[in-house]
């Protein structure tokens, strides 16, 4: 029945049945243990096209149908389907081509090529609608081409020219993000198609004409600071022997040869002065090697210098006692 029809999805029931979409002949189900299928169109079932896109199943065993044109198809027994909503005149209707839905417990979800994004609840069949220029719920384009849930609750929205809008149901806000051509950790391509989590939490996104994009979630980021010849108030020396912190969040860095550093954690500055030996002055730090950095219970600072012994810091003089 669906020989020589372009086929845009497949689906597996609870019960093992494979359903597959078409566009042309409407949806067949395969049945593989007994090796028979039925065919479901607009002539036999009351499918509002033959023209099919997707198909889901959710938690109450009601199966869904998006096809081309308004609303979205729901199974109302074994044999006939029936349009989710009546379809009012000057109304966006759920209506568009190509349609994606996903399934989010209570609630499910329909992208539409033309008319947005919408959330559905299944006891009632209500609905919001996610369009451009829609208020709060503003997306960045009507065209939405795939649906899906990262592990955090938020709800990834490929768009196809738009970029990714990402919406967190917990505060309603939506963020857009789109190809910039000089940041290099940012998507390559506004044009996306379809999304994949993994299992480690990845999202997976693909693109036209931009290749593969992965969202890593849980991926560490450092920031990296290192020498400067054209700024005195950073790092002094790429080698680090010590590091402590003070209660008042500053960073104290040992190194290898440049002293010892003071950071402002808060702003990422280096304070000055950055402490260094200076022969003329017996109450500078008495080495630039510092390996050890150590706090008593009496708050006093102790530092620990290669070769050079022990120095006790000094905080209102700014001094050091060589030991």
């Amino acid at each position: 029945a669906i020989s020589g029809f372009d086929i845009t999805s497949f689906f597996e029931d609870q019960t093992g049945n494979i359903w597959i979409t078409t566009v042309g002949a409407g949806v067949l189900k395969y049945n593989p243990e007994t090796s028979t299928s039925k065919i479901y169109n607009q002539e036999n079932s009351n499918l509002s096209s033959d023209v099919s896109f997707d198909m889901v199943e959710d938690k109450y065993g009601t199966v869904w149908v998006a096809t081309a044109g308004g609303g979205i198809n729901y199974m109302l027994n074994d044999s006939q389907f029936e349009l989710s909503h009546e379809m009012l005149p000057n109304h966006p209707n759920m209506g568009g081509y190509r349609k994606k839905m996903f399934l989010d417990d209570e609630y499910l979800w329909v992208g539409t090529e033309g008319t947005g994004l919408y959330k559905m609840n299944l006891k009632d069949r209500s609905y919001i609608h996610f369009a451009p220029g829609n208020g709060k719920r503003s997306i960045s384009s009507d065209v939405v081409k795939d649906i899906f849930k990262a592990e955090d609750g938020k709800l990834f929205i490929a768009t196809d020219g738009e970029g990714l809008n990402i919406y967190d149901s917990a505060t309603e806000d939506i963020s857009i993000y789109n190809y910039q051509i000089e940041e290099k950790t940012a998507l390559n391509s506004s044009a996306l198609l379809c999304l994949w989590g993994d299992r480690t939490g990845n999202i997976w996104i693909g693109t036209y004409n931009g290749g593969l994009n992965i969202y890593k979630p849980n991926k560490t980021w450092f920031d990296y600071f290192s020498p400067s010849l054209l700024r005195s108030n950073e790092l002094q020396h790429r080698s680090v022997l010590s590091i402590f912190q003070s209660e008042n969040d500053e960073i104290l860095i040992g190194t290898d040869g440049g002293g010892l550093n003071w950071l402002n954690k808060n702003n990422d500055d280096y304070l000055p002065p950055s402490f260094k030996h200076d022969p003329t002055d017996p109450t500078s730090i008495a080495g630039n090697v510092v390996k050890t950095i150590f706090k008593d219970s009496q708050n006093r600072l102790w530092i620990g210098l290669f070769g050079k012994g022990l120095d006790l810091y000094n905080s209102e003089t700014k001094s050091f006692q060589h030991i």
